[in-house]
């Protein structure tokens, strides 16, 4: 049986302690976790561009890179139900992700590179 709080500050708490270890984690393991039209992914930052994995049911997994010198701006859209859009325009198209955990460090990690 799980732990029985004595008020909604203790859990809430716990809940941001929580968060806050697993946003470090994501950011140790150097990938973010995304979702694409409805398919689970993750994103990597490499030196010359971001490589964006998508899962597939059957055969391989879907993979792109993305040079830095083709992006030409990132959009960030704060949500609240966990994850935030982000919103990466390249010279091609846009590309729009749902990103779960830190969003908000994966897009000052692209800014810092994109200088």
């Amino acid at each position: 049986m799980g732990k029985v709080f004595k008020n909604k500050e203790e859990r809430k708490a716990l809940m941001d302690e929580a968060r806050e270890k697993t946003v470090a984690q994501i950011a140790e393991q150097g990938f973010w976790r995304i979702s694409e039209d409805g398919r689970n992914g993750q994103v990597s930052i490499t030196p010359n561009g971001l490589d964006r994995t998508l899962a597939k049911t059957f055969g391989k997994d879907d993979r792109q890179m993305i040079p830095f010198k083709s992006i030409q701006f990132i959009e960030h859209d704060r949500k609240s139900l966990g994850f935030d859009v982000v919103t990466l325009h390249t010279s091609a198209k846009a590309v729009s992700w749902k990103v779960i955990g830190d969003a908000e460090g994966f897009v000052d990690q692209v800014n810092s590179r994109l200088g």
